[in-house]
C-alpha cells in the first residue's frame, strides 16, 4: 500500500511537471525575469522598491521591452533547448567572507552536467556524468527537472520533465547526490546543496538558482545562512542588473551607500560585520 502511494504521488508530480512547461510554452513573460509589485515584501525586513525609470512611475509594472510576443516564443523555445537567453553574464561566484563560495546562475534554465565549453547557463559538475545530463527550468509558478539522461528524484527514475519541491534529493547517473531547496517562502529563488563530495568547477559549496532575490542573513530561512551576521543582506534583481540592499551603510567598489546601491559583476560589497564580492563566470 505504501509504495502505492509513492507510485501515485509520483505521477502526479510528473503531470505536474508536463503542466509547468506547457505553461511555460504560454506564459513567459517578455522580459524573462520575475517582476515583483513595488512595494512587495521579500523578507521582514525589506521591501521591493526598485530604482525609478524613465517614463515610469512605479504605480504598475515597468514598460514591456521592444519585441511582442515574437520574442516571447523564442525564449521559451530556447528554454526548452537547454539555451540561455543572452545576458551580459549568467553565471557568477558570490564569494561571502568567512562563509564559502557559492555557484549563482541567473539564468531561468539551466543545464547540469560535466564542464564543456560555452558555459552560460550551464552548471558544471566535476563527475561521471554527460556533459548535458539534466535541465531545470523556472517559471512563475515554480521549477521543473527535465532529465537529459539517468536521473531519479527520491530514488524515483523520472521518465519524463517533472515539479521540484522543496527537500527533494536528485541523483544525477549513479553517484551525484543533490537536495533542492526553496528556503525562504516570499522568494522563488532555490538552492541546490551537494550530498555527494562532488562540486561545480570552479568550487562552490552550493548552486543558486537565483530569480528576484537572494537572501543572506542568520536565519534558517536564508539562501545563504551565515551564523555571525547580525542582520540580513539581499541582493536582488531590476531587469539585467543586480543591486545590495541591507539596513544602514554599505560600501560598494570603494563608494558608500546608504541602505542599497547597483552591483557590477565584479563587485567587493563590505559593510558592518560583513563583506563579500562577486566574480564574473565564463
Amino acid at each position: 500500500m505504501k509504495e502505492e502511494r509513492r507510485e501515485a504521488r509520483g505521477e502526479r508530480r510528473e503531470a505536474r511537471g508536463e503542466e509547468l512547461v506547457q505553461h511555460a510554452r504560454r506564459e513567459v513573460r517578455a522580459t524573462s525575469r520575475p517582476v515583483m509589485a513595488r512595494g512587495t515584501m521579500i523578507s521582514k525586513n525589506h521591501f521591493w522598491n526598485p530604482p525609478s525609470q524613465p517614463g515610469w512611475s512605479g504605480e504598475s509594472d515597468p514598460p514591456a521591452p521592444a519585441g511582442g510576443g515574437s520574442r516571447v516564443r523564442d525564449y521559451v523555445d530556447l528554454l526548452l533547448r537547454g539555451s540561455a537567453m543572452p545576458s551580459a553574464c549568467d553565471n557568477l561566484m558570490l564569494w561571502v567572507d568567512a562563509v564559502g563560495g557559492f555557484w549563482v546562475c541567473l539564468a531561468d534554465a539551466v543545464t547540469l552536467g560535466q564542464p564543456v565549453r560555452g558555459g552560460q547557463g550551464r552548471v558544471p559538475i566535476m563527475a561521471d556524468i554527460s556533459g548535458q545530463h539534466a535541465r531545470i527550468l523556472r517559471d512563475g509558478e515554480g521549477y521543473v527537472i527535465d532529465p537529459i539522461r539517468e536521473v531519479r528524484v527520491d530514488d524515483r527514475l523520472l521518465r519524463g520533465a517533472r515539479a521540484l519541491e522543496d527537500g527533494q534529493r536528485i541523483q544525477l547517473g549513479q553517484r551525484v547526490r543533490l537536495v533542492f531547496r526553496r528556503p525562504h517562502a516570499l522568494s522563488a529563488t532555490a538552492r541546490l546543496d551537494f550530498e555527494s563530495p562532488h562540486r561545480t568547477h570552479p568550487s562552490s559549496d552550493a548552486v543558486l538558482l537565483m530569480a528576484d532575490s537572494c537572501i543572506l542573513g542568520p536565519g534558517p530561512s536564508s539562501h545563504i545562512v551565515c551564523r555571525h551576521w547580525d542582520r540580513e543582506v539581499v541582493l536582488y534583481r531590476y531587469g539585467e542588473e543586480l543591486y545590495c540592499r541591507c539596513t544602514g551603510t554599505l560600501e560598494i567598489d570603494g563608494v558608500t551607500r546608504r541602505n542599497e546601491g547597483a552591483l557590477r559583476r565584479d563587485s567587493r560589497i563590505l559593510g558592518d560585520g560583513f563583506s563579500m564580492s562577486l566574480e564574473p563566470l565564463a
